[in-house]
């Protein structure tokens, strides 16, 4: 019982399972008090139970009046006779609101002849809140949608149109490694047509808010080929490091206008914003084999070299002339450094010899004379390279992802549908999810009941992807009122309880009886906000049976990291205990972790957990955003962007149940902490369930 009181009084928590915990248990408690005052157990341990008691009794004894006196009943609201409609608000978890008063104002305007001394006639108040997901995007979930990449026939986005032959398939649409979205059906193609019906409720069609999510992402239509460099005047900023200079050439470049010159020694970057092309022996959507650049120096040497992981110490390095500052183990390309312009291909997965990630550059002159680079690009294969002109006027996807705002695109690159009427036209890339029609726009559109949105987009080279959400008001609660008889004193409140703990801000909206009319009219109140700290996390309290789900529990043979700090060893991510973890240690390019079963465990999702590291260490802020998970040494990797948040667990779900002997999981991308130089990343937990038994 006393662990009860720990927890209820350290979570500041009422109610559990309905029940006032401490209420009941000193009811019990009391009952179970000697005469002499003391209590006792079965085991003879007086003292100690005594001790326990009276610690679970300390609140009853706390002062009740006075500075840190007791609690007392937490309220919020006032009256403003000024305001159309006051609120109050009492309580936590169920918290309880009511209509305090009417504004005079608005009083005098729909008060009945006959009834000003007994009050307003009113249907009904609905309280409400924001967050209401009348259409859930990936980051809810992501709804299920219709869709085709086949040209359809006229008449597609109206909803008596017949789709026979076409998809079904989970939002977000675009690359499966699309930086921007968590991905949940393929989209490749040139074009992409859906269909979405969803079911409103009238209420429900309250401040109504359609978002989109609309850009380039990896891979794609042409996902053979990516530009690193090839006219981009921008490129250079991105060089930040280094003892010479980077600069932009016009004319007599080696393809397009422009050309980077680098004055000695060198200028690099081990991580370059928005690179990390996965370099395979057999490349798929979005992944790549082969570099091509071109280069000259009128007079010695000249070396360029690719960061791997974001380190140097994997990198491949490629160099003409003498390797005069000794930078190894390096490729030497030609005995003499070119004098003239010299289109150089490599196939870079058999240079590097394993797989990698290219995250960063260095260009270097090496002696005092400058180098001329110009046209870096990478395959799938060498035959790719004949359509790199078709890229020479585009910005690279990787550079347009980190470009505040949103970017121009083709005319009618989305059209949007609404209940077969055409509602937008979008000719831009979105910055992130953004405001395409609301409120009365919306409202326009649809309809209580069924509606149908439609939409027809089309890819670009660089790879988009496509993601929509409907957001609404979120109904809490409905008091009814007599709209027929005007009732002296009425409240209208209601009671409920809300998801969970934080800020919520809760409005009124009064359906009043105008006279003149005889019809109702929503009137709504200002918001009341409602600081919620008893609430019990839905998603929270499933977490904590994870554990009895867990399918590794008590089955890894053995488990191994790339790198560890001590006391956050790699065993301490399956121990099925999520207070410690794995951290890797400081500039550790490629965090990883594999681990090994027993025997095989057939399971459908894996679920893995922020590190906690930051308890230990406040400055340990870094999280890993984005991973490839491995099933049994076998097979392409899943690539999969967690969920932001260092309490949020993601799953990675497989499609279907596997028998999983091993599993590797490797961080590829990582947020930026707090202090750049603590760069480790980890795991408080890695577990497997089977959710399709």
């Amino acid at each position: 019982m006393y662990g009860i009181e720990r927890v209820g009084a350290f979570a500041e928590v009422e109610i559990f399972n309905g029940q006032n915990w401490y209420r009941e248990g000193a009811r019990q408690l009391l009952k179970q008090q000697r005469g002499n005052g003391s209590w006792g157990d079965p085991w003879g341990r007086e003292h100690s139970t005594t001790s326990y008691c009276l610690l679970f009794l300390n609140r009853a004894s706390s002062p009740k009046s006075g500075p840190g006196g007791g609690r007392s009943a937490v309220t919020y609201g006032d009256d403003n006779p000024e305001e159309t409609i006051s609120l109050r608000a009492a309580g936590d978890s169920p918290i309880t609101l009511w209509v305090s008063s009417f504004g005079d104002a608005l009083f005098n305007k729909y008060v009945f002849e006959g009834e000003e001394e007994i009050g307003l006639r009113v249907k009904q108040v609905d309280y409400l809140t924001e967050g209401g997901v009348l259409l859930a995007d990936s980051r809810h979930g992501g709804a299920k949608w219709i869709y085709t990449t086949k040209a359809p026939s006229e008449g597609w986005a109206q909803p008596t149109f017949d789709t026979k032959g076409w998809k079904s398939g989970a939002g977000a649409f675009g690359p499966k490694d699309s930086p921007r979205l968590a991905v949940g059906t393929s989209w490749t193609s040139s074009e992409i047509w859906l269909r979405k019906e969803i079911e409103l409720q009238p209420n429900r069609l309250t401040n109504p808010e359609l978002t989109l999510n609309f850009g380039a992402g990896a891979g794609g239509v042409q996902s053979k080929l990516v530009k690193l460099f090839d006219e981009e005047k921008e490129f250079v900023s991105h060089l930040t490091d280094g003892s010479g200079a980077a600069l932009n050439v016009s004319g007599d470049a080696s393809s397009g206008e422009r050309y980077l010159r680098i004055t000695p020694r060198q200028r690099h970057k081990v991580r370059i914003p928005g690179w990390g092309f996965p370099i395979r022996a057999k490349p798929g959507d979005g992944e790549y084999r082969y570099i091509q650049f071109a280069w000259r120096k009128p007079a010695n040497n000249v070396m360029i070299q690719l960061a791997i992981d974001g380190a140097w110490g994997r990198s491949v390095r490629y160099f003409s002339g003498e390797n005069q500052i000794a930078f190894n183990p390096a490729i030497e390309i030609t005995a003499k450094a070119p004098k003239r312009w010299t289109v150089v291909t490599r196939d870079l997965w058999a240079d590097m010899g394993q797989d990698g990630f290219v995250t960063g550059m260095a260009l270097t002159a090496m002696d005092d004379s400058e180098a001329d680079f110009d046209a870096f690009y990478l395959a799938q294969s060498k035959s790719d390279f004949r359509r790199k002109e078709g890229l020479l006027a585009e910005v690279p996807e990787w550079a347009a992802a980190n470009l505040e705002g949103p970017r121009p695109a083709e005319l009618e690159a989305l059209t949007l549908y609404l209940n077969g009427k055409k509602a937008a036209d979008v000719d831009w890339e979105t910055d992130n999810f953004e405001t395409v029609l609301a409120d009365e726009e919306l409202r326009e559109y649809l309809v209580p009941g069924r509606n149908l949105i439609a939409v027809h987009a089309k890819n670009s080279s660089s790879g988009r992807s496509l993601d929509l959400s409907l957001l609404g008001s979120k109904l809490l609660a409905t008091a009814k009122g007599n709209p027929d008889k005007a009732k002296r004193g009425e409240r209208y409140a209601a009671r409920f309880s809300m998801p969970r703990p934080g800020m919520y801000d809760v409005w009124a909206r009064a359906h009043v009886l105008d006279e003149a009319t005889g019809e109702s009219i929503a009137i709504d109140s200002k918001p009341l906000s409602l600081n919620i700290r008893s609430a019990l996390d839905p998603k929270m309290l499933e977490y904590a049976t994870d554990g009895l789900h867990n399918q590794m529990n008590g089955m890894v043979e053995s488990v191994e990291a790339s790198s560890f700090i001590p006391g956050w060893e790699p065993n301490r991510a399956v121990d099925n205990n999520q207070i410690r973890g794995w951290v890797s240690i400081d500039g550790d390019a490629a965090p990883e972790i594999n681990v090994t079963l027993t025997r095989p465990v057939r399971a459908d999702v894996l679920l893995l957990s922020p590190t906690r590291v930051i308890r230990a260490n406040a400055s340990r802020t870094t999280l890993a955003t984005r991973v490839e998970v491995t099933i049994n040494d076998r097979g392409a990797p899943i690539v999969a962007t967690l969920l932001p948040g260092r309490l949020i667990k993601t799953p990675i779900h497989f499609g279907r149940a596997q028998k999983i002997r091993s599993l590797r999981v490797r961080i590829v991308a990582q947020t930026e902490g707090k202090d750049p130089t603590l760069t480790g990343v980890g795991f408080a937990e890695i577990e497997l369930q089977l959710h399709g038994r």
